[in-house]
Parts: C-alpha cells; structure tokens; sequence
C-alpha cells in the first residue's frame, strides 16, 4: 500500500526508510523532493525574481530591447 501511494504521488524519499514511515519510525531529517517539477518550478522562480529585479533596458530612442522594429 504504502508503494502504491508512493508510486501514485511522485515523490521520492532521500533518507529514512521507507517501510518504517510515520512519527514512530521516522528519523529527524527526511527530505522529500520531487524532482523534475522541483527543478522546473526553481527555474521559473529564479527567473520571475531575475525579471522583478532588472528594470526593462533602453536604446537610445526611448524603445525597448524585445520590441519589434517597424519600417
């Protein structure tokens, strides 16, 4: 059962042992990560704060970097 809900959920215990889990049989530090949506979702943060730091950059003529030119 505890497999099944395991493999249903995604997530991936880095220490303990997994057929002792709960209060009783759980050690101090059990990191739980999910891995792939971890990474993705650290990427877009850091980006987001990256974003929110940095005021759009300007040419010259007042316009910005990311809009198209028109001739």
């Amino acid at each position: 059962m505890v497999d099944e809900i395991r493999a249903r959920s995604g997530w991936r215990v880095l220490s303990g042992d997994p057929e002792r889990y709960g209060a009783s049989g759980a050690q101090i530090l059990a990191i739980y990560d999910n891995f792939l949506r971890f990474a993705v979702s650290v990427l877009l943060r850091c980006n987001y704060m990256l974003l929110m730091e940095m005021p759009p950059k300007k040419k010259g003529n007042g316009k910005r970097y990311f809009e198209l030119k028109t001739a």
